[in-house]
């Protein structure tokens, strides 16, 4: 079954390269990759001020943590981004990134969950 979001957490759209506008509009419902390609995260910020979040990219299956980091923002712009580029290919399994604030309560504001899989099963 699918995890809903904690209350209160924004939506993460993932894509392999930048979007345009509403990411909701676009074509941003990807959940599954490769691994081996680089990974965006956009994530609202309107409501937020500071021009920074942290990023924190966790593999669930055999847990681990893949990234932690900050990322620039441009405050009370509409979506911020998070690149993930890897350094080599991502093992298959799910996945979660969390974004939180850059201060010092670091409070929850956006997550999401994708897959990496292979080739074969990207395509289902």
């Amino acid at each position: 079954p699918a995890r809903e979001r904690p209350p209160g957490l924004a939506r993460i759209y993932f894509s392999e390269e930048s979007l345009a506008g509403d990411p909701a509009e676009a074509s941003a419902a990807a959940t599954k990759f490769d691994g081996r390609s680089d990974l965006v995260a956009t994530f609202p910020t309107a409501e937020y001020d500071l021009d920074r979040v942290f990023v924190k990219w966790t593999r669930l299956d055999d847990p681990e943590m893949v990234d932690f980091g900050p990322a620039p923002v441009t405050p009370g712009a509409d979506y911020g981004e998070a690149w993930l580029r890897p350094d080599s290919a991502l093992r298959p399994g799910r996945y979660r990134v969390g974004v939180f604030s850059a201060d010092e309560a670091m409070r929850p504001l956006a997550e999401g969950r994708y897959r990496v899989v292979d080739e074969e099963a990207k395509a289902d």
